[in-house]
């Protein structure tokens, strides 16, 4: 029994192979049964295996074996064989990586952005010279070259962010700041040599470059066009890419401002200084004139301060025009405040204007003198004048000799009288007959002087329609900032014209000058209210407020009249200091009692 148990062969293993490791449990072993004359051998193994399907049903000596239901559990762990050698762990399938996260797409991004900029400022084909715009064998740069590279920098953005979300957004603004700071040096570059040859000065005389159509302002135009659509296009971006570090687009965009700026600002600059200049002089009271006294009449309006700006504004309007077709909020922005700073000096110099409190008594409304006109629109004076000058001339002709008697006088010999006769020039014609003569119901005007205060209400009428040509800027906000100053200046020429009149109507005056309706039936608006530090020089008659408080006039401009802002926020302390400053009687009731109001 010993030896079926343990047979002889089960020990001879090969030392290559490792052993089985023993099963936790062994099943019951039952000594098996064998029938005598069998030719059956005994298993040497486990009795509770069973018999082969080999043997089938015709194998009658075999008797069929019940194993328990123990040996049944653990027939898998008796029968275990040994290990084989660990095989290598399989590598893992990669995730599904985006196209665009690659390297690969990185660089052709770079590429491609690379390209479209230098096709950006290549110099236009055929280089001529027809209009002699041709600077070193390069032409201006055409519009809408930056509009298109900011469209493609835009489509590439949103294509980025739209398939790899905000990874590959800033991975893909990495890859464009090479190409944009190469960009940026080639516009400087380019500028560079053009900055000299602008000519910032004199930009009012029709003989400027900027007037006109010259070379340099027309190359230095194009870069800073190119760089107001490119900057448009940037702030089309989505909102992730206005980030401040340094994948953003802040330093490309402060680049692409400095560039703009470097052709416009000088510009702007020049035409506030000199065409300021032309609108501080309307502050000059002219020299009063006489109506109907002289060859020709003269027109209201014909003063020296008004003929040179009417001079000048349309060179004014030429070149803020030209700068103005830059894109962008740099030159939006500019253009509004050149229009805001000249409303503010002709309003400056309007109600500084010293006027006269009395009107002349023979003063006349600012239209042309009633003296007779005759054919052909010549302007004659006065029947009076005319018949003296007459006379005059009758006189004259009157002791003129005749032909005869020059003649006889220097012969010294008689002459027939038929000679004489044809000689002698017939007499002239009494001077009525060229009398112009007046119908009785219409007296002659008699010549007297214009009003200052008349003469300030019109200079003032064709100050706002001059300004009022100059270019607006196309941006809505600084649309409405410019329009909003143009109705000041306009309410201020309609409170001149009140305060010319003979009467003055206080009440229309308040109410105009605090933005109030003065008939609340009509359903108008009500406008914004006239900053007080305009309107208390031009109700005091040209008296100077630096006067009243004794400071210089010149600080008292420069800290207090230098923009609508500083005269709104220094408004409450003027007003307070002028009304410690006057004594009693030296103002009238109604101007206290407005700047009381005024005063909080």
């Amino acid at each position: 029994m010993h030896g079926l148990k343990t047979p002889a062969f089960l020990g001879l293993r090969t030392s290559s192979r490792p052993a089985s490791p023993a099963p936790n449990t062994s099943p019951p072993s039952m000594t098996p049964i064998v029938t005598p004359g069998s030719s059956a051998q005994p298993t040497p193994l486990d009795i509770s295996i069973p018999v082969s399907p080999i043997d089938g049903p015709n194998n009658k000596d075999s008797i069929p074996l019940r194993r328990p239901l123990a040996a049944k559990l653990h027939l898998s762990s008796a029968f275990r064989r040994a290990s084989p050698s660990p095989s290598p762990a399989p590598t893992p399938v990669p995730a599904p990586t985006i196209a665009g996260t690659s390297s690969s797409y990185l660089d052709a991004l770079a590429l491609k952005l690379s390209e479209a900029a230098g096709k950006t400022l290549a110099s236009p084909t055929p280089a001529h010279n027809s209009d002699g715009l041709l600077i070193e064998g390069r032409r201006p740069l055409p519009a809408g070259r930056g509009r298109a590279l900011g469209q493609l920098i835009v489509s590439e953005m949103n294509a980025a962010l739209a398939t790899g979300g905000c990874d590959l957004l800033r991975a893909s603004l990495r890859a464009m700041h090479r190409p944009l700071n190469v960009l940026l040096s080639n516009m400087s570059g380019l500028l560079a040599p053009l900055v000299g040859a602008l000519h910032p000065t004199g930009v009012l005389l029709p003989s400027n470059g900027w007037v006109g159509n010259g070379a340099a302002q027309a190359h230095a135009l194009g870069l800073a066009c190119m760089a107001g659509e490119l900057l448009e296009a940037l702030d089309g971006l989505p909102a992730d890419c206005n980030k401040v570090g340094g994948e953003g687009l802040r330093s490309t965009k402060e680049g692409l401002e400095g560039v703009i700026k470097r052709v416009v600002n000088p510009v702007f600059a020049a035409v506030r200084t000199e065409l300021g200049a032309l609108i501080d002089a309307l502050e000059v009271a002219p020299e009063p004139c006489a109506v109907g006294v002289g060859k020709k009449d003269k027109v209201v309006g014909d003063q020296p301060a008004i003929v040179a700006l009417q001079t000048a504004m349309p060179c004014a309007m030429r070149v803020l025009t030209r700068v103005g077709t830059v894109p962008g909020p740099v030159v939006r922005g500019a253009l509004a405040q050149t229009d805001i700073a000249m409303v503010w000096r002709a309003m400056v110099a309007l109600a500084h204007r010293p006027v006269s409190a009395s009107v002349p008594s023979g003063s006349g409304s600012p239209t042309r003198s009633s003296s007779g006109t005759g054919f052909l629109g010549k302007s004659h004076g006065p029947s009076k004048a005319l018949s003296s000058s007459a006379s005059t001339k009758t006189q004259t002709l009157g002791k003129t000799p005749s032909l005869g008697s020059m003649a006889a006088s220097s012969s010294g010999s008689a002459v027939p009288a038929s000679l004489t006769k044809r000689l002698t020039p017939p007499n002239t014609p009494p001077a009525g007959r060229f009398g112009l003569l007046l119908p009785p119901s219409r007296p002659s005007s008699p010549p007297g002087s214009i009003s200052p205060a008349a003469q300030l209400a019109h200079d003032a009428r064709v100050v706002v329609g001059l300004l009022d040509a100059l270019p607006k800027p196309a941006g809505e906000d600084a649309r409405e900032a410019v329009g909003e100053a143009f109705d000041a200046l306009r309410t201020f020429a309609e409170l001149l014209g009140l305060l010319s009149a003979s009467v003055l109507d206080k009440q229309a005056i308040i109410d105009l000058v605090d933005g109030e309706s003065a008939d609340e039936a009509s359903g108008k608006e009500e406008r914004e209210e006239l900053p007080a530090l305009i309107v208390l020089p031009a109700v005091l008659r040209g008296k100077s407020v630096a006067t009243l408080l004794d400071i210089p006039e010149a600080e008292y401009r420069e800290r207090c009249l230098s923009g609508f802002g500083r005269a709104e926020a220094s408004e409450e302390v003027v007003a307070k200091a002028v009304l410690r400053a006057w004594k009693e009687g030296e103002s009238t009731e109604w101007v206290r009692a407005w700047l009381e109001g005024r005063s909080g």
